[in-house]
């Protein structure tokens, strides 16, 4: 959850992130999705093209975006 953050991100920076992410993701690791929770509906369509964009990478794990904390963690545990 990002509260009152400033979202400056670049297409370039997008790919770096997604390059870290890969980096540093434990391998071992047995979670299989992050959710992304946003406060405001710009926050949350910058969120969402980044989800969809990592959809494209070869990530471990599947992200969502949302503005609802309660659906996010639904989502998080459902199976």
């Amino acid at each position: 959850m990002f509260e009152g953050c400033e979202c400056d991100f670049s297409n370039i920076s997008l790919y770096d992130l997604f390059e870290m992410i890969k980096a540093y993701y434990p391998r071992e690791a047995t979670r299989t999705k992050t959710a992304i929770v946003t406060s405001t509906r710009t926050h949350l369509a910058m969120a969402q093209l980044f989800c969809e964009e990592a959809g494209h990478q070869p990530l471990f794990f599947s992200m969502r975006a949302f503005i609802d904390r309660a659906k996010a963690e639904s989502w998080v545990i459902e199976k």
